[in-house]
């Protein structure tokens, strides 16, 4: 399972011999690393490991990238920068040297090759390549580079001017002057030909015309759309002035408004006070004193 390094990994493998600064340089604290080497380096190193492509280095961020079991282990296994610097120097080859020549020999491979044995559990050794340069059998480590297009081109025409020349020499007798001979001139049919008069001339065939164009066919051009006919909205009617009322008028209509099904209140009487029975009778004056 890929995940972020954690921090105490991280710790423990910038703790390991030369792991402090850049494998390639000496930019210090790198944020990068090679898996297929087991070694860091620095933001500008990484991008020319980058170019040589994966399967010569795989290149991953530190910080940023995630990590598997294997690739922690490839950078444990290394031993640190320290190992594959001195193992470099001891086949002559410099820190110094360019990064796309230094990681494309066949030391290179061999590192890389031993790494990767470490890492799948394999005891077998691989063939020693021996330093760089040497004759071992192995494949040429410096490739001869073939010269340049212009030296070849120059060359390649004063070796044809100096063999132009001295043939010329080789032919000429010192001394004598070679006659002129007509001969040497070849047949001069085609003098002859060149040097009569026009009318003599066969005369050129007549060309033929070229064919008449056939006119454009006509296009019909397309109808143009009807435009809709869009009617004026009506004009809006003039509102009457409203009439004022009298008030005779308003009379006569709160009369015919009036409800004739509402009963007619009847007004009541006030009811008076029960008298008592002797107070009753003494007002007709029948109770007697």
């Amino acid at each position: 399972m890929a995940d972020h390094m954690p921090k105490d990994v991280e710790a423990r493998i910038r703790a390991l011999p030369g792991n402090r600064i850049c494998v390639d340089c000496n930019n210090k604290n790198p944020q990068w690393a090679s898996v297929s080497y087991g070694c860091l380096m620095c933001l500008e190193c990484s991008g020319a490991h980058r170019s040589l492509g994966v399967h010569l280095s795989f290149v991953r961020s530190i910080a940023m990238d995630s990590w598997t079991e294997r690739q922690i282990q490839s950078l444990e296994l290394s031993g640190g920068n320290e190992n594959l610097v001195e193992y470099f120097k001891s086949k002559g080859i410099d820190k110094t040297m360019r990064i796309a020549d230094k990681y494309k020999t066949s030391q290179a491979e061999f590192y890389r090759n031993s790494l990767t044995q470490m890492l799948d559990g394999k005891s077998g050794s691989l063939p020693d390549p021996g330093k760089l340069g040497a004759s071992n059998g192995y494949q040429q480590d410096v490739v001869q580079k073939a010269p340049p297009m212009t030296d070849v081109a120059r060359s390649t025409s004063a070796s044809t001017t100096a063999s132009s020349v001295s043939s010329a020499r080789q032919d000429a007798t010192p001394g004598k002057a070679k006659a002129f001979d007509n001969g040497d001139w070849g047949d001069l049919d085609w003098l002859e030909e060149a040097c009569k008069p026009v009318s003599a001339q066969a005369p050129a065939p007549a060309q033929a015309p070229p064919p008449a164009r056939e006119p454009p066919a006509s296009v019909t051009p397309a109808p143009e759309p009807k435009k809709q006919e869009t009617h004026p909205p009506p004009a809006r009617q003039p509102v009457p002035p409203k009439k004022e009322v009298s008030k005779d008028e308003k009379e006569i209509m709160a009369i015919k408004n009036m409800s004739l099904s509402e009963p007619v209140k009847k007004p009541t009487k006030p009811v008076s006070k029960l008298q008592e029975p002797d107070e009753f009778f003494n007002s007709f004056g029948l109770v007697g004193s």
